[in-house]
């Protein structure tokens, strides 16, 4: 009797979760007057809806776990722009004039070994004795490239910047493949440097669109000094150039520009401010604190890598690096010439090194736009000679035999002057951001649809579900006791009888045998 009502028990729990629930298709089971054919309709669609909800939510789960991301940019305009700095760089490495031969072989000696990567050790020392008896015990690349490098006052004839002159704005660096450069607008790059600091109102802005409001150059590239010997020559002449953020290394072998002689070249400029990358897992990017730049860049961190990698190697450190954060003696000339230089080439085509650095959180790039034509020497050679007056340098360089006799001005002009504008083509930049393309509010968004479009399940309905197993878990326990509890009276007696019948049945047995 109590089983009876322990089974309608329980069937009465599922009836009235399948009444109450919102569980869609669920209550199609206990329906009253449904046939069994309808019922099982209903069962096999609400099993295959309910399958196909935990199929969709199990992929948005995991599409969610390969952190998909999304770049969104944005226009903005302004008044004005911080103008780039913008690295110059003439096309050869030195000026053969300023060195003797001798000088000259020994120093193409050293440098040749940059790019070598089997060392005859024997000649490089005696090369390194050669240099220390005449330059000091710590001459090194930058010592040579200052030394015999083209002067600014050579090469750069005029600077105009928004109409006023602007030869005071450019500093001196030392590329390691292009030796002396200069650089328009520089900012501090490493630790303890002296320069602009970096405050915004103290760099060129540009206040309006067009090359008069931008950087505007006549250059001389000198070729007639270029040398000849193997590791300074190149096959252009002119000029390379780099436009980069102030805080950032030039890259020159990266965003090398060439300009050739006799060329007026443009440079149209465009700002993108890359303003946030995601660091792993949901991106790739990297903001670490360097040990020698102010600001990290892939870049700067691929040279720090290199270099820290040199100096540990050589066992000293160079000169714009502190004590304190390489705890070596400055490199002398011996070892600059016989590890620094070497070991710095093979350092560089490490690949492992460079693949080490992740691209910066957030940076500065300048799209450009390059156009370039020859310039006039007939119609304009007169009067650029006026404004610059050539003729007189040209004089100069035939008197020391370094142009032939005939040369004329626009000879000069077509095979050493550039004329380079620099500029922004607008004053608006774009914004770049790169975002979670799913957040885990969107998760949940996406799931709570699929279970609404297959099952019809909301939250109000998880907690029916949720209540209804507990109940089902109340129930089991119940039922688990009813089961294993004595039995009742009614039942001890016919027991109790089946055995007095058994009994009685043996004892007769056993006193027919005894008679």
């Amino acid at each position: 009797m109590e089983t009876a009502n322990n089974d309608i028990q329980s069937t009465n729990l599922e009836k009235d979760f399948a009444n109450a629930t919102s569980y869609h298709g669920f209550g199609q089971f206990y329906k009253p007057q449904t046939t069994h054919y309808r019922r099982y309709f209903w069962m096999l669609l609400t099993v295959v809806a309910t399958s196909a909800c935990i199929l969709q939510s199990s992929r948005i789960v995991i599409a969610a776990f390969q952190y998909p991301t999304k770049i969104t940019s944005k226009v903005r305009y302004s008044n004005s722009s911080v103008f780039p700095a913008v690295t110059i760089c003439n096309s050869n490495y030195l000026d053969k004039t300023k060195m003797d031969p001798d000088v000259l072989a020994v120093v193409n000696s050293v440098f040749s070994n940059y790019n070598r990567s089997a060392l005859d050790l024997v000649n490089l020392g005696l090369t390194s004795e050669i240099i220390a008896a005449r330059f000091g015990q710590h001459a090194d690349y930058g010592f040579f490239a200052r030394a015999f490098g083209f002067k600014l006052t050579d090469i750069i004839l005029e600077c105009t910047y928004h109409n006023f002159n602007c030869l005071n704005s450019f500093t001196e660096v030392v590329e390691p493949n292009f030796g002396l450069c200069y650089q328009f607008n520089a900012g501090i790059l490493q630790r303890g440097g002296n320069g602009n600091g970096g405050n915004n109102s103290s760099f060129h802005r540009q206040v309006g669109r067009g090359p008069s409001f931008g950087l505007q150059l006549v250059l001389d590239a000198e070729q007639y000094k270029y040398s000849t010997l193997d590791f300074f020559y190149r096959y252009q002449a002119g000029f390379i150039i780099a436009i980069h953020d102030q805080f950032e290394t030039s890259s020159m072998t990266i965003n090398e520009i060439s300009v050739g002689v006799g060329r007026y070249t443009s440079i149209s400029l465009h700002q993108t401010l890359i303003e946030k990358y995601l660091k792993p897992r949901w991106g790739e990017c990297d903001d670490q604190e360097l040990a020698f730049y102010r600001k990290y860049t892939r870049e700067a961190c691929k040279q720090e890598k290199e270099s820290l990698y040199v100096m540990n190697l050589c066992k000293c450190r160079f000169k714009e690096v502190s004590e304190s954060t390489v705890n070596y003696t400055i490199c002398t000339t011996l070892d600059t010439v016989t590890c620094v230089i070497p070991q710095l080439d093979l350092a560089s085509r490490n690949y492992r090194i460079s693949n080490s650095c992740k691209i910066a959180c957030a940076r500065k790039l300048f799209p450009k736009t390059i156009s370039s034509s020859s310039i006039g020497t007939l119609a304009y050679g007169n009067i650029l000679n006026k404004r610059l007056d050539l003729s007189t340098k040209l004089a100069y360089m035939q008197g020391l035999g370094l142009l032939p006799s005939s040369y004329t001005v626009q000879d000069y002009i077509r095979d050493n002057i550039v004329q380079l504008d620099v500029f922004f083509s607008d004053l608006a930049h774009t914004t770049v951001q790169q975002e979670q393309d799913i957040t885990p509010e969107e998760v949940l968004s996406n799931i709570g649809g699929q279970l609404g479009l297959f099952i019809g399940v909301s939250m109000l309905t998880v907690c029916e579900i949720v209540f209804y197993i507990f109940d089902k878990m109340q129930y089991w326990p119940q039922r688990r006791n009813r089961d294993n509890r004595q039995t009742t009276p009614v039942d001890f007696e016919m027991k109790k009888s089946k055995v007095n019948n058994n009994a009685n049945t043996i004892g007769v047995m056993g006193y027919g045998a005894e008679t």
